[in-house]
């Protein structure tokens, strides 16, 4: 067995992507020890993940014995040449090509696609049908004078897995779009990216500019550096090498081929949280001029999207939270164009102190990441997380991950130890062993999966939509692929994993290191959180309800405890790197280990990075190593970088992406269909096609025999269309479609020849149209011969891959930056590539692409708003810069032409016939662009275009969309008109919510927040509807403002600074009548009298301020006077018994009459003040007799009773009260008879007697006025039966 070659091993010839490999039977064998089962091409496709195959794991302990291939020195010449000629002359791997989908803003004319592949389709008919025939070669032979070159030469075999290093972009500036141009063809060194170039002029750019490569350094840092330089014996060179080693720069990528998002921290931060210390000392003069730095988003391909300063606010000055200060490529040579400029008035935004638990300084910077979603994570060190979009606007407030770092601070062991920021959220787990994960949902799609959140789990939602967002108010491009989501719809659910720091303290245990599984790699739809342990072992923390910790007890498999892990894309393996320098891959459940390898020998830290290339291999990079790829039976791949010294690794679902200082690759590998169609002496039928097509398109008669010893068939057209489109070379691309046209002539000719007598014909390249089709039942008439065209399968397949690989080749354009595979194109669906390339300020492109695609009508509509609004910003921005003015009609017109589509741009529908008749009609119908209007009015109105805005919005016809416009624009009084025009209480509120911060927003002290609150309530009653008045007012009553303390004097509610909000509006308006009303009850629930009675005689001044409040002034001013009375008594008797607080004058009276019950001494005087509160009051006497009558029957004072009843000749209310009384307090009959006897009315004497129980007196009475009802009564009630005799006899008598 040969001795084990070293992977790290310099002196070793490396691996070089551009050199042939030997054939397979003659590699040599490596170390491990398993049986190589050979297996056929369809096998290998479908067995296309190694690492699926448990039985044939092996475990290596020391590095494989991997052949290199020898070198000639031709070769080597070969080789030399070729870098010494890329060098001087930089390579752009995407040749420029007439592209409809150009993503310049130009609106350049369509035209229709489908027409060109139908003509590219019949010209390789043509040529082929020609070959057949006997004909002659035609002009296209010219393109292949040379034979082209092996594919093979250029892969790399991971054992049995080719792997491929796919070159995206070259000599990449990631600087400014305005300064500098990225991935051009211009001639410059490619070292650019060395960080230490000796070269002076670069170094000297490097402290002028303060960038070099991925890396941007702060102004003050590199000008400090310059000044240093003077009096330190420090070339440039050398002042830049020590910057860089000071410093550590972080990179990472959108997944899906997505933008990348970079920041240059201090290698040793300064510990500052909450203020910043300035000092003079030159040992802190460094780490103090590193307090700022900024998070800089960019594209693939190095053109600016936004920038992030952080932190937010350096000089004290309030600011929000969010960055605002960024840049687009289409908008970047006057940044603050993007929030008004000095073209039109800024939106006024209302003062916010910023809270010191929120100001960082770039050394608390501890990670930053991408989610699935396009949602930038920068996590402080404390757990104080803040979201950024694509263009650097903040998504969500800053939130803690632990809730105990809200006090503010941190510090400690509290902060964060180790943090993983995944495609759907972030966790970490602090020095403290504290864990806790942050789940990015969205508000509807994730309904029932908020429910089904942990007890202990928070929800951080955004304070409100913002109003200048260009998809808050409209965006039909939601979806779970989508970048577009509105901030107000996304939800941060929070997740504090108590359960793992109880676990560590009853077992004395730490933790090392956490990763993730994403929800939708678990068998319960919720993510589960892996944690390393210092003894070997992973628990497991499932996130949902119950959250029950399980070790996992894996200490028998690791031999150290793991420091760093990463799971495979599908979620089923884990790669897990050991504290020995193990590389150990196994499955999910730690039941099956697959692989140990050990890196010792080339370094004994861990790695920089550690990521998944697809779901095939492991690939670990080292600083000056390269990046190792491990693949699963431990073969082994190295790839230098040595021009570099920065290398970053994102992991893509099929891929790896490789980002250095000035190159994108792409590590991947090669398709099964690939691999069988380009490798060298290949048989397969799709490879033979392809060698036909070549010597054809060459001019040479061996492709007739070719095919016809081996006919070509569907299956190897269909490989050679799908290896087109998993190519990124555009040569190779039409290569192997011209391959796959050639074919399908032949597939043509045999189909006639054997449907000759058949009336329906599989024409290759016949009419195709989805609309057409799904109409017709894919069923087309050939006028010509007035047969049937039905389209092939395989002809359908050619002409969708040929639309793929358009679109693909349109996205990975420098100028678009958007690097995809076919596998990530299929996950992100159209609408989500649209709603990035709209994200990514590639709205024209945006534009076409829905077009092309034939996305629904909304869709398209919202790109080509988006498209517009992005006109509209560059405009301004360029006229402005060239100090020119376009007239606001102008980029109005324009403006709409953009959404009518009357540029051109829906190319595929501007030749149906059948549309045109309609055309005119739909223009002038604004219903058929709800949305699109308010969307480019927004946008204008935030580039200081507030003509503009205006008369889009004439135009505009839905309410959701014109409100927020009309607000972003200032017009709050037009915005509350169309509120009110739709009754929409919602849009009413908002408008006056956002009309009170406009107000407030310059006001810094009490005295201007006090004229900023006259100002909003005298807009508000004089220039609003009566609907905006009313709304605010019960907003006011509901929130409770008008229950903190009055103002000594009405005059001074203005100046109260929203004390009494309620109370100054009514003032304000004059409505004097409600505002003594809502006073007076708020002093009805006021329990401290003195307060009473200061709200009251405020109440009484309101109503005085009127004209037709005398009648509240009397009646607050007479209870004034009650009360007072009521106090005075109290006071006299020494009770709370008697006139209690805030009763009327009838209660009073009341409880003085049952005090005097109890205290007979004390009874006149009591009766006697009684009778002055009636008499001051002005009671009637009818109703105060009333009054004593019930209060005597009730305390039992009978004898008072009988003297009121004797104390006038006359009684006012009769004497039937006195009687009933008496008969409820059951007085003796003699006694009830002195009152009934006084009753003069024979009637009621008569119902009170019965009433009484006196039956005998009763049926006198009622004899004696012949009333035979009360005589029937009496017998019927009565028990006598002499008294029922005598009824009888007299109802005898009267009948």
């Amino acid at each position: 067995m040969p001795k084990s070659t070293n992977p790290f091993d310099d002196n070793q010839p490396a691996l070089d992507h551009r050199q042939p490999q030997p054939p397979k039977q003659q590699r040599q064998p490596t170390t491990k020890t398993r049986t190589t089962r050979a297996t056929s091409p369809k096998q290998q496709a479908k067995n296309s993940n190694p690492f699926e195959h448990p039985e044939e794991s092996v475990s290596l302990t020391t590095s494989p014995d991997f052949g290199v291939p020898s070198t000639t020195a031709a070769t080597q010449r070969q080789r030399d040449q070729r870098q010494q000629q890329r060098q001087q002359q930089p390579q752009l791997f995407y040749p420029p090509s007439h592209n409809p989908f150009d993503s310049d803003d130009d609106d350049d004319a369509g035209h229709d696609i489908d027409e060109d592949l139908a003509a590219a389709a019949t010209a390789a008919a043509a040529a082929a049908a020609a070959s057949v025939s006997g004909g002659g070669v035609g002009a296209s032979a010219a393109h292949f004078t040379e034979p082209p070159p092996s594919a093979e030469a250029s892969w790399q075999y991971l054992g049995d897995l080719p792997y491929r290093r796919i070159p995206i972009y070259q000599n990449v500036r990631w600087t400014d779009s305005n300064s500098s141009t990225t991935a051009t063809t211009t001639t410059t060194t490619t070292s650019g990216g060395n960080l230490l170039s000796p070269s002076s002029s670069s170094s000297s750019q490097f402290l002028s500019s303060g960038s070099s490569g991925l890396a941007q350094f702060p102004t003050p840092l590199t000008a400090a550096a310059v000044a240093n330089n003077k009096s330190v014996l420090l070339d440039a060179r050398e002042m830049r090498q020590w910057i860089q080693t000071s410093t550590v720069t972080q990179v990472v990528g959108c997944p899906h081929g997505g933008p990348i998002a970079a920041v240059t921290l201090p290698l040793h931060p300064p510990r500052s949280t909450t203020t910043t210390t300035t000092t003079t000392s030159s040992k802190n003069a460094a780490p103090q001029r590193f307090n700022s730095t900024e998070v800089r988003i960019l594209s693939n391909s190095g053109q600016l999207l936004g920038k992030i300063p952080f932190p937010q606010n350096m000089n004290g000055n309030p600011s929000s939270s969010g960055g605002k200060n960024n840049t687009s490529s289409s908008n970047n040579s006057n940044n603050n164009n993007a929030t008004g400029g000095s073209g039109g008035p800024q939106q006024p935004q209302p003062p916010q102190q910023q809270q010191p638990k929120f100001l960082r300084s770039a050394g608390d910077i501890f990670k930053i990441g991408f989610t699935e979603r396009g949602v930038l994570v920068v996590l402080m060190r404390d757990s104080l997380c803040f979201t950024y979009d694509i263009q650097g606007e903040p998504v969500l407030p800053p939130f803690f991950l632990f809730a105990a770092a809200e006090g503010g601070g941190g510090g400690g062991s509290g902060d964060i130890m180790r943090a993983q920021i995944y495609g759907q959220g972030v966790a970490c787990v602090a020095y403290n062993k504290n864990v806790a994960i942050a789940e990015f949902l969205h508000e509807s799609w994730d309904a029932a999966y908020l429910q089904g959140a942990h007890v202990t789990a928070r929800e951080v939602r955004s304070r409100s939509s913002s109003t200048t967002d260009l998809t808050a108010a409209w965006s039909p491009l939601s979806s779970p692929t989508s970048y577009s989501t509105t901030h107000s719809t996304m939800i941060a659910l929070v997740t504090p994993l108590s359960v793992a720091s109880d676990w560590c303290a009853s077992r004395f245990k730490s933790f090392r290191t956490i990763a993730v599984l994403p929800r939708h790699c678990t068998s319960h739809g919720r993510p589960e959180v892996f944690l390393s342990t210092d003894d070997h072992s992973v628990v497991v923390i499932p996130v949902a309800a119950s959250m029950e910790l399980v070790d996992l007890d894996c200490r028998h498999r690791m031999a150290s405890p793991i420091v760093d892990m990463s799971f495979c894309p599908n979620g089923r393996f884990l790669a897990c790197f050991t504290e020995a320098s193990m590389l150990t891959v196994v499955s999910t459940s730690f039941e099956t280990k697959v692989l140990d390898f050990d890196t010792s020998e080339g370094s004994s830290s861990p790695p920089l990075a550690m990521q998944w290339c697809g779901e095939d291999s492991v690939v670990l990079h080292w600083k000056n190593m390269g990046i190792l790829m491990v693949g699963p039976y431990g073969d082994w791949l190295r790839f230098p970088y040595n021009n570099t010294n920065s290398v970053h690794l994102v992991p893509e679902m099929d891929a790896c992406r490789v980002i250095t200082d000035s190159t994108v690759e792409l590590l991947q590998r090669v398709p099964p269909m690939t691999a069988n169609l380009l490798r060298i002496g290949s048989i397969e039928g799709s490879a033979l096609l392809l060698e036909a097509a070549d010597a054809f398109a060459a001019g040479s008669i061996s492709d007739d025999v070719l095919l016809t010893e081996n006919p070509p068939k569907d299956v190897d057209i269909a490989g050679c269309i799908e290896a087109a489109t998993k190519e990124f070379d555009i040569a190779t691309q039409k290569r192997l479609l011209r391959a796959a046209s050639y074919g399908m002539q032949f597939l043509k000719q045999r189909q006639a020849s054997t449907q000759m007598n058949s009336n329906t014909c599989l024409v290759m390249g016949g009419p195709y149209d989805l609309e057409s089709d799904e109409q017709n039942n894919n069923k087309q008439t050939n006028d010509k011969n007035n047969e049937l065209v039905l389209p092939s399968l395989t002809t359908r397949q050619f002409v969708a891959a040929a639309r793929k690989l358009r679109i693909l080749n349109a996205l990975r354009n420098p100028n678009v930056g958007f690097v995809l595979t076919l596998a990530q194109y299929d996950a992100l669906t159209h609408t989500g590539i649209v709603s990035r390339l709209i994200a990514m300020h590639r709205s024209s492109l945006a534009s076409r692409l829905a077009v092309y695609l034939r996305l629904p009508k909304a869709v398209q509509l919202y790109a080509r708003a988006s498209k517009a609004a992005a006109y509209v910003q560059k405009v301004h921005t360029t006229l402005e810069s060239h100090g020119e003015a376009q007239p606001d009609s102008v980029t109005a017109e324009r403006a709409i032409a953009i959404i009518q589509n009357e540029n051109g741009d829906n190319f595929l529908e501007e030749n149906n016939v059948k549309n045109k008749p309609n055309a005119a009609k739909s223009k002038n119908n604004s219903s058929m662009y709800r949305g699109a209007y308010a969307t480019v009015a927004m946008a204008a109105s935030k580039a200081g275009r507030p003509g503009v805005a205006n008369l889009l919005l004439l135009l505009e016809s839905s309410v959701p969309d014109k409100v927020p416009a009309l607000i972003s624009n200032g017009s709050y009084v037009d915005a509350m008109a169309v509120a009110t025009f739709a009754r929409d209480t919602d849009y009413i509120f908002s408008t006056l919510m956002q009309l009170d911060k406009a107000c407030l927003a310059t006001a810094t002290n009490a005295s201007e927040i006090a004229k900023a609150q006259s100002t909003f309530w005298q807009t508000v009653i004089t220039k609003l509807p009566p609907e905006a008045f009313h709304t605010l007012r019960r907003y006011y009553m509901a929130s409770g403002s008008a229950a903190i303390a009055v103002p000594s004097t009405a005059a001074d509610v203005s100046s109260s600074g929203g004390s009494s909000s309620a109370l100054g509006l009514l003032l304000r308006a004059q409505r004097y009548t409600d505002a003594g009303i809502a006073l007076a009850k708020r002093a009805m629930v006021e329990e401290d009298p003195r307060e009473q009675l200061g709200i009251l005689q405020e109440s009484s001044r309101v109503f005085s301020l009127g004209k037709e409040t005398g009648f509240y002034k009397q009646c607050t001013d007479e209870y004034l006077e009650l009360l007072k009375d009521q106090e005075v008594i109290r006071t006299k008797y020494g009770s709370s018994e008697v006139a209690p607080v805030s009763t009327s004058v009838t209660a009073t009276i009341v409880s003085v009459l049952h005090y005097a019950a109890t205290h007979v001494r004390e009874q006149h005087r009591l009766l006697s003040d009684a009778d002055k509160i009636a008499k001051k009051f002005r009671i009637p006497d009818r109703r105060l007799w009333h009054v004593k009558v019930k209060a005597f029957a009730d305390s039992g004072q009978w004898s008072n009773l009988r003297l009121l009843a004797d104390s006038r000749s006359k009684s006012p209310i009769g004497y039937a009260p006195f009687a009933r009384a008496a008969i409820r307090g059951r007085q003796p009959s003699a006694e009830v008879f002195k009152y009934i006897d006084k009753i003069t009315v024979a009637e009621e004497r008569c119902d009170l007697l019965s009433e009484a129980g006196m039956w005998k007196r009763a049926l006198e009475e009622a004899i004696r006025i012949r009333d035979m009802q009360r005589i029937l009564n009496v017998k019927t009630r009565c028990n006598s039966p002499e008294l029922q005799m005598q009824a009888e006899q007299a109802l005898r008598k009267m009948g």
